[in-house]
Parts: structure tokens; sequence; C-alpha cells
């Protein structure tokens, strides 16, 4: 009898459907599937349906317990994946009737010192934000952007990943961002909860470049030189170091100053942030290189 007692409750045991593991492969081609209705679905309601569709599917994979360690090689959607392999953002757009876009995204990330997986899903509020450049922000007030790169580095002895990104949601201006992602101390994920970026006495939490809606701005991070003029024995000294690169932009002429969808890349001049004291730290005329490369 207690045999039997034992047979029964471990075969209940496997039945309890928490955090299983399921079958990746198939459900990347779901994925996919939904994917397509959303970027090419006959009209807006038709993409928006499927792309609920698709939130709901992948919060469900994403969080099976074999999914962490899973590529998810064939999925259609960027993903983009730390260099300590700890943090990953999976992260599609939605194209509206007027040609603009909504953005979606979900983290799936271990913090330090867990072995526990987290799974965060992000919503696009970027229309809603007053002051996006010194406002911290949680998933849930997400300033939306389709992300290109993601860069590992610390600060306080805690990993940050820096996030490149395009949003395209006005008919009359493009914006490229710079997030920087960080975690509290129980875990939780934010974004620009400090001051990460320092131009002179300015200093942001984030960075927006806006400009022309049909023109185009380089944003990439890459190893390039500038010229440092800080040098006590009067010489200047050309570094080469990893930076983030991008565009000055300038109005198409002076008299629109100020009206940012007047303005375009400046041809050839170039600034950077880069790393320095846990801090993203404004360099001007960096000698850029090869620097056409993912322009957008």
């Amino acid at each position: 009898m207690r045999f039997r007692f034992y047979i029964g409750l471990f075969i209940l045991c496997l039945n309890i459907p928490i955090f299983a593991q399921i079958d990746l492969n198939k459900k990347e081609q779901e994925i996919n599937l939904l994917f397509d209705s959303v970027a090419a679905g006959s009209s807006q309601h038709v993409r928006f349906h499927a792309n609920e569709q698709l939130i709901l599917l992948l919060d469900t994979v994403l969080n099976a317990a074999n999914a962490f360690d899973y590529s998810f090689s064939n999925l259609k959607i960027t993903i983009l994946k730390s260099s300590d392999n700890r943090f990953r953002m999976f992260n599609w757009m939605v194209p509206n009737d007027d040609g603009t876009y909504e953005y979606a995204a979900f983290a799936q990330y271990r913090p330090e010192n867990s072995k526990a997986v987290r799974v965060v899903k992000f919503a696009d509020q970027s229309y809603l934000l007053f002051n996006p450049e010194q406002t911290a922000t949680t998933p849930d007030k997400w300033f939306g952007a389709i992300y290109s790169e993601i860069i590992t580095e610390k600060a306080n002895d805690k990993t940050i990943y820096t996030l490149l990104g395009w949003n395209g949601n006005s008919k009359v201006l493009n914006k490229r961002v710079i997030e920087v992602v960080s975690f509290k101390a129980n875990g939780d994920l934010v974004m620009g909860q400090s001051n990460w970026f320092l131009l002179g006495k300015d200093r942001k939490k984030r960075m927006i470049f806006e400009y022309n809606r049909k023109s185009s701005m380089l944003l990439r991070y890459d190893k390039q030189s500038y010229t440092d003029d800080k040098k006590l024995n009067s010489k200047s000294k050309e570094i080469k170091t990893y930076m983030i690169i991008f565009d000055r932009l300038i109005p198409k002429n002076p008299d629109l100053a100020g009206q940012r969808e007047h303005y375009i890349a400046g041809g050839g001049v170039y600034d950077a942030f880069i790393f320095e004291n846990e801090k993203w730290v404004f360099k001007a005329d960096v000698k850029a290189r090869n620097p056409e490369k993912k322009k957008k």
C-alpha cells in the first residue's frame, strides 16, 4: 500500500508544470510565424493582434526551465547578448499605418550573485515621457527602441549594460538612443538610474539624438582615436580606445538652429562617449576611421 502511495506521488510530481522544459525549436517556429504577421500584416489591427499573441507566447517560452541556455538562433526578432552571458534582450518593432513604429522587448537575465533567471516585459511609453533624458524609468515605462549593440561595463563593482538603439515613432524625426541598464539591490532592472552621461557641466540619464526623418546618423561602439589636450606637458596626446562614436548633428542652415527635424549628420565630423571613472564622458572631434557602418 505504501509503495503504491509513493508511486502515485512520483507521477503527480512529474505533471506539475512549474517552469517545465518545452520544445524550444518548435516554439521558435511559432514565434517566427507570429512575427511575420507583426512585421507585414495586412492592417494595423492584424499587426497589433499578432503582437499581443507574440508577447504572450514569448513570455511563456522565455520562462521555460531550458530557455536561458538556449541560443534562439533561428528567431527573426532581434536578440542581443551581453559579453558576460548574463543578460539578453529580445526586441522588435511594430509598424503603424502612418509609417511610424512602436516597440516591444523582453529582457532575460541572471542577477549577479544569483542562480535564478528573471524575465521582464517592456512596455513602450516613449510618447508619454516628458523629459526622457532626465528621467529614470522601469520596464513598464520604457523609452522604446530597436537596439543594435550592447556594451558591458562595471560601475560601483556592479555590472551595467549600455544599449545603442533607434526610435522612429515620429513622422518628422528619427531618434538615436543610448540607454544604460542597471540593477537595484534586489535584482530589479532600471534604466537611467544615474546620471551616466557627462557633457561638460551637463548631466544626463540617457542620450537621445533627434534628426531629420529622411536622414541617417552613425551610432556604434568601436575602437577609434581622440586627442587629449589636458596633458600638463603642453603637448597633445592621441589616445586610441573603445568608444561610442556618433555623427555630430547640425541644422541644414543656421536659421533652422533648434528645430531638430531639420538636423542632419555633419559630414565627417564625429564625437564620442568614452567610459571613464564609471561614467560615459563626452569627447569632441574623434578621429574616426571607416565610420560609415551601422547608420540609421
